[in-house]
């Protein structure tokens, strides 16, 4: 496989307040693989050539405000992988397609930060439209290629397709952090996603939800810091709503529990003392309370309790 492209950026500045930047590309790509008849192996012999691009606004109605606009173009073509393996997966037996095609994307994003001497803010909303997106189709036992007992004796069986229709993933996220009196500071995060995408054969209804899309989550955070002798400590919370909403390669899916990914609550206790820019130790508890977790579409649970030491130096 070879892969290559040719790429160029501008930035403008209108006075202190705008900024406007965009940016072109040339992306191409190639696949060649043998073919082998005794395994009804096809040959691979595919390439793909793509001109995108990329423009981003950003607006400073004052010191401490700013506003961002951006549109991007993506272009991802299927890897060798995709293009000739035979193997296990998480949901199924996955075989191979040498007919597959690239994927490609068109995103907007919409954010907003907030800079002031005692508050932090940043919210961003993004809309990413898939044409062509590269996704799991079902498949009967007797789709499976010649030579491979393994695809027929699986319960599920898939193979990556290129969808019909478009697909879309919406998304916000959010950050803040408040600084208090007495080095205190508390800071907080917060991610969503949503994505669906047209059904492919043997499933139901017009169109279905998209894979391993992360549920509702985030993050808290307090801290304390005695600035004089350098030493803080902190508490966070990591946490998780349900997912139970499932792509159909979902439902068979060994890394994700039946019903779907239930939600968790995580704490972590921190420690640590640093003298100016040079040296840094901290230890963190994290997992204090032992809670059993697992992130959505991870193949095993999150660590249990756990105590790590850190050292850092800089001359």
């Amino acid at each position: 496989m070879l892969q290559g492209g040719a790429w160029t950026e501008a930035e403008l500045s209108y006075g202190p307040r705008l900024r406007v930047r965009a940016g072109a590309r040339v992306a191409a790509a190639g696949a060649w693989a043998a073919g082998d008849a005794a395994s009804a192996t096809q040959p691979v012999d595919s390439s793909a050539v793509a001109a995108l691009g990329r423009a981003g606004v950003e607006w400073h109605p004052s010191a401490a405000l700013r506003f961002f606009v951006n549109v991007d173009q993506g272009f991802r073509v299927p890897n060798l992988d995709d293009l000739t393996s035979r193997q296990q997966a998480g949901p199924g037996f996955q075989f191979e397609n040498v007919a597959l095609g690239p994927e490609r994307s068109l995103t907007w994003e919409l954010g907003a930060r907030v800079r002031l001497p005692w508050l932090e803010l940043e919210a961003w909303g993004y809309a990413m439209t898939l044409d062509g997106a590269i996704t799991r189709a079902l498949r009967s036992s007797a789709e499976c290629p010649a030579m491979t007992p393994q695809c027929d004796a699986s319960w599920s069986r898939f193979q990556l397709v290129n969808s019909d229709g478009t697909s879309v993933l919406l998304g916000a996220e959010g950050a803040a952090r408040v600084l208090l009196p007495r080095g205190v500071s508390v800071a907080a995060t917060v991610a969503y996603a949503w994505g669906d995408g047209p059904a492919l054969s043997g499933t139901s209804g017009p169109r279905v939800p998209l894979s391993r899309i992360p549920p509702l989550n985030g993050t808290v955070e307090a801290r304390w810091r005695h600035a004089p002798s350098g030493i803080y400590l902190g508490a966070a919370l990591r946490w998780a709503a349900d997912q139970t909403r499932l792509a159909p390669s979902d439902l068979g899916d060994a890394r994700i529990p039946a019903g779907g990914t239930p939600g968790y609550a995580v704490v972590d206790l921190r420690a640590g003392w640093r003298w100016r820019d040079h040296l840094r130790v901290g230890a963190s508890f994290e997992n204090a309370l032992d809670s059993p977790y697992r992130v959505h579409g991870s193949s095993v649970n999150g660590p249990g309790r756990s105590l790590l030491f850190t050292l850092a130096t800089r001359l």
